[in-house]
């Protein structure tokens, strides 16, 4: 019996090791496996939130952020900066007995556009001047000048010959504008030089 128990002894251990052994590589094998799950899984939500951000960027575009409000422009060698801006109703008022009222059916603007010699030499007369008003939709309203004549600073030095570096000198002009017109810009010039534009502070 002694025998026979020494002989079946080494067996069973031999089968336990290599159950144990078995079950070992399964659960090497299973954990493996639940890994390469994992990381396809991953892998996958990754790249499906990456096409889902690109297709919102590319159906809703680019944020495009508002410009800043320009106030002051230098072309060539002048200085432009906006001193004023004021709407003036519908009604200029006579000043005296001799005038009379002048009306519209939509508003007058009044501005005022500072200009500066940054240069090094004089400027001749006429090299500058204000232009017209435009609207953001690009409607055009030229000045009224003419006929608003007696309501303008005299003497009014638009486009005088300006010395470098002196104090800037201001320009006035009124503008018949519609009511509804938005996003005013008034247009500056300087001869040979494209034009700019300034930005008007009226509240719309």
């Amino acid at each position: 019996m002694k025998n026979n128990n020494n002989l079946s002894n080494p067996l069973s251990v031999t089968r336990r090791v290599r159950q144990k052994g078995a079950i070992s590589r399964i659960i090497l094998i299973g954990g493996a496996f639940i890994l390469v799950v994992i990381i396809i899984i991953i892998v996958l939500l990754a790249v499906r939130s990456g096409s889902s951000k690109k297709n919102q960027n590319n159906s809703g575009g680019a944020v495009v952020e508002p410009s800043l409000p320009v106030y002051e422009k230098q072309i060539g060698d002048i200085n432009f900066t906006l001193d004023s801006s004021e709407d003036l109703g519908n009604i200029l008022k006579a000043q005296n007995q001799y005038q009379k009222d002048v009306t519209t059916t939509e508003r007058f603007i009044q501005v005022v556009i500072g200009a500066q010699n940054k240069g090094k030499m004089a400027t001749g007369p006429y090299n500058w001047d204000l232009g017209n008003i435009v609207d953001s939709d690009g409607r055009i309203f030229p000045n009224v000048n003419n006929a608003a004549s007696s309501y303008l600073p005299n003497p009014n030095p638009c486009g005088l010959s300006l010395k470098p570096e002196f104090y800037p000198v201001s320009c006035t002009k009124i503008y018949e504008v519609s009511k509804i017109s938005k996003g005013l810009k008034i247009e500056i010039t300087v001869k040979d030089k494209p034009a700019g534009f300034l930005d008007l502070k009226l509240g719309q």
